[in-house]
């Protein structure tokens, strides 16, 4: 039971009940047999009926003793299972780990599956290829010669039609649904090598700024154009650029703002390989298989400038003001760019089948602010089979990610990949991207060295450099996680008609990629805030107002280049002679007798201010910031 568990979730068959699931799709014969311990000869069983490939095995001295001689020899022949001196041990009981290998090789030989070309299409009637021009008063001119009932393929317009009547005018016709038009689909292959560069591609609602050469024409209410593999146009108010070559098309998509906004995009999806088996007589499928391997890499990223030019500065805020101020201290609307549409619909022509294509769909959905620059490379490779009426899902995929995020920001690339011959058979929908968020925190000290928090609903970035005084400081606490969602066969494929379709999350934001979440002060990672409530006395006692302290000017300080610590006032009898200051972390910075901080490299750490006689003494923290940019690769 723990194998065909194992075997149904790694294969994607599992749909809620492993032993249903299983033999539905047709992995076991006999739903009663399960009162048995795994061995080898259940293992060629299953991976046999899984695989539905035969092949030639190797002599096996030991046959006799199986079970399954017929599996047994193709689950050797397929390399799952090993001969030992050519004897395969049927009888063996697995461990779990020999186990996990068993399904390893299981799935490199059904994920892994690839076809020889194959065409073959059978229509209810006679059919013929056309493309129809525009009728007159309702009849149709066509260069054949066609008898009433007989069907006309129209590939521009997507459609079949039947002859209903036919005079000197010409032919009148009737659109059919393509189910009730196709009697017999079996067509298969892989494209080892998608040439992109052979592709038709569609842009719609766009406004053409170069292109060789285009045509355009009505569809419907849409206005669309044909380019070349390269080319640019608008949408939205962003000015994208393409180029296609063989098996890797490139976007670049930029908008610069009246305000000196800058947001861009740079996008690649290459190495596409997909494989496909449609297999349909008589309005059922008998077996159905889409997987497409792709790779996508994708660069976005924002700058606004500087802000204080925009919104001024927090420090000129009265302080009894500031924390009830910082709720309308936000960007503008127009300084969020948000976007979601449809870039281009890409039209393969598949070889040796005139009337289908291999089609690719990109839309962009973005959201973006403030000071932003991340990049995602993923590499993929989804699908499905279509076995028994039952439907298994197919998905690896894998990431990288490297960031530098001052703002929120919210990106996701779609990609739809359809089998099209007329209408679309099946397809798949990818949508993967990152979402990250940055919380933002605001502190004060007063003038007694108490420490004052709040969160702040601006973005960190803005709210940082707007906070840019000796008595202000912003923290940020980011979050990231990976957005990927999957949808198999959407409603306008034939195959979700047939009922067969699939919709799953499986990264939202619940995936972090950090488990703890990485706090930013000025430009830098720390493990947690390093601004504190005041320092306490050597007795444990709160300062408070009092001539017998040590009072500091300020009681935290970012170093950038050398600064020196300013003492407010002293104990009564005792002179600036009198204190000493001992820095807790000589590698993050030095201080001398003068209280001058040196910079040493970036980190958090405390100076201890004290009078010679160790009898009074007070802290500051330092957070020394030199470098001002930050990239860290997950």
């Amino acid at each position: 039971m723990m194998w065909l568990a194992d075997l149904a979730v790694s294969s994607g068959i599992y749909h809620g009940d492993t032993v249903e699931d299983m033999y539905a799709y047709g992995v076991i014969e006999n739903k009663d047999d399960l009162d048995r311990d795994l061995d080898i000869d259940y293992v060629a069983y299953t991976a046999d009926r899984l695989c539905e490939k035969e092949s030639i095995g190797q002599t096996i001295i030991d046959l006799d003793q199986s079970m399954y001689p017929e599996s047994l020899i193709n689950a050797v022949g397929l390399g799952i299972i090993m001969l030992q001196e050519n004897k395969a041990y049927p009888k063996k009981k697995v461990t779990r780990k020999e186990a996990l290998i068993y399904i390893e090789r299981i799935l490199a030989v059904i994920d892994q599956r690839t076809f020889e070309d194959e065409a073959m299409i059978e229509y209810r009637d006679k059919a013929v290829y056309e493309q129809l021009p525009d009728p007159v008063d309702g009849y149709y001119a066509i260069g054949q010669d066609l008898e009433i009932g007989e069907l006309v393929i129209d590939q521009k317009k997507d459609a079949i039609y039947e002859v209903t009547d036919k005079d000197d005018n010409g032919y009148r016709l009737m659109e059919v649904p393509f189910e009730e038009a196709i009697e017999k689909i079996d067509i298969q292959g892989t494209i080892e090598d998608l040439d992109l560069t052979q592709a038709e591609i569609i842009i719609e609602e766009a406004e053409v700024v170069a292109q060789t050469p285009s045509i355009y024409h009505q569809s419907g209410i849409e206005r669309m154009a044909r380019f070349s593999p390269s080319g640019e146009f608008e949408k939205d108010g962003y000015k994208i650029t393409y180029s296609l070559s063989m098996n890797k098309l490139h976007l670049h998509i930029s908008k610069k703002t009246e305000r000196g906004i800058n947001v861009y995009f740079d996008g690649d999806i290459y190495g596409i390989t997909p494989s496909y088996k449609w297999d349909y007589e008589n309005g059922m499928i008998k077996d159905a298989y889409l997987k497409v391997d792709f790779k996508t890499g994708e660069e976005f990223g924002m700058s606004i400038g500087r802000y204080k030019t925009l919104y001024g500065d927090i420090g000129s805020l009265d302080k009894g003001d500031l924390f009830g101020s910082l709720k309308d201290f936000m960007k503008p609307e127009e300084d969020l760019l948000s976007t979601s549409f449809t870039i281009m619909k890409i039209k393969v022509p598949i070889s040796g089948l005139p009337i289908a294509t291999f089609d690719i769909e990109v839309k962009l959905n973005f959201y973006i602010s403030g000071k932003v620059e991340v990049a995602l490379a993923s590499d993929n490779a989804l699908g499905f089979e279509i076995r028994n009426n039952h439907l298994r899902m197919i998905l690896d995929h894998s990431e990288d990610l490297d960031f530098n995020v001052n703002a929120s920001a919210n990106s996701t690339l779609s990609v739809i990949f359809s089998l099209h011959l007329i209408k679309d058979l099946v397809d798949i929908r990818f949508n993967g991207g990152i979402k990250g968020l940055v919380g933002t925190t605001v502190h004060m000290y007063d003038s007694d060295g108490r420490l004052f928090s709040a969160e702040s609903t601006g973005e960190y970035d803005v709210v940082s450099e707007a906070a840019d005084h000796r008595e202000v400081f912003v923290c940020g606490d980011i979050s990231l996680s990976w957005i990927l969602n999957i949808e198999l066969n959407s409603d306008k494929t034939m195959a979700h008609v047939l009922g067969f379709h699939k919709k799953i999350s499986i990264l939202d934001e619940d995936d972090q990629i950090f488990i703890e979440k990485p706090h930013i002060e000025n430009g830098l990672f720390l493990k947690k805030c390093s601004y504190e409530d005041r320092p306490r006395t050597n007795d444990g006692d709160d300062i408070t107002v009092s001539e017998d302290r040590i009072s500091l000017e300020e009681y935290a300080m970012v170093i950038r280049g050398k600064d020196t610590i300013k003492i407010k006032s002293l104990p009564k009898g005792y002179t600036i002679s009198d204190v000493r200051f001992h820095i807790e972390d000589g590698s993050i910075a030095a201080v001398d007798g003068k209280g001058t901080i040196t910079p040493l490299e970036n980190g958090t750490t405390k100076v201890r201010i004290f009078t010679s006689d160790q009898k009074y003494e007070a802290y500051i923290n330092i957070l020394v910031s030199i470098d001002e940019t930050l990239s860290i690769t997950v």
